[in-house]
């Protein structure tokens, strides 16, 4: 039994080896680093749909609040005309438009607690997303065209360097 262990030990390693040398690292860091992107992308689409929609909520209830104003003044206007039957519209009126601001500011109150949720999970992806950048810029792998701003301000290659490194030396030649 144990040269039979043995020979498959053997042969698992040399299966690993193998694997080790097909497998790129530069390639898969540069799939790390897409998958990364689009995450973050797609992290960032979400907190702007809910953010736009809590924008439109808001609206919404000036909308509403407005309505009930103008409800209440046709309503003043109803008792001074002692109009039991136009009292008693303007009060359904208002009774639903009052339910309607309650509902929205329902939907407003979950969508201020889903960005409160997004925005430090994007923060931490976009960090993560940074950090793995640099890494890419130590291997010289060149990282794909990034949709964040200011994750590539960080990121420092040797082309970079290369460029700082000629600026100084012309600045210098010339004072």
């Amino acid at each position: 039994m144990a040269i039979v262990t043995r020979i498959s030990r053997l042969f698992s390693a040399d299966v690993h080896a193998v694997l080790d040398r097909i497998e790129e690292p530069a390639a898969l860091l540069k799939q790390s680093l897409r998958e990364m992107e689009a995450a973050v992308a797609d992290l960032r689409r979400q907190l702007q749909q809910r953010e736009a929609e809590r924008s439109r909520i808001s609206q919404r209830c000036a909308q509403v609040d407005q309505q009930i104003e103008q409800i209440n003044q046709e309503l003043d206007l109803s008792f001074d005309a002692e109009n039991d039957e136009l009292i008693r519209r303007c009060l359904r009126r208002r009774l639903l438009r009052q339910r309607q601001r309650a509902q929205l500011e329902q939907q407003a109150t979950q969508l201020d607690a889903e960005i409160a949720e997004l925005r430090p999970r994007l923060a931490t992806r976009s960090e993560q997303m940074t950090e793995l950048q640099q890494k890419a810029a130590l291997f010289d792998i060149p990282t794909p065209e990034s949709e964040s701003e200011d994750a590539d301000t960080f990121a420092v290659t040797e082309a970079d360097v290369d460029l700082a490194l000629l600026r100084e030396l012309q600045q210098r030649r010339t004072s």
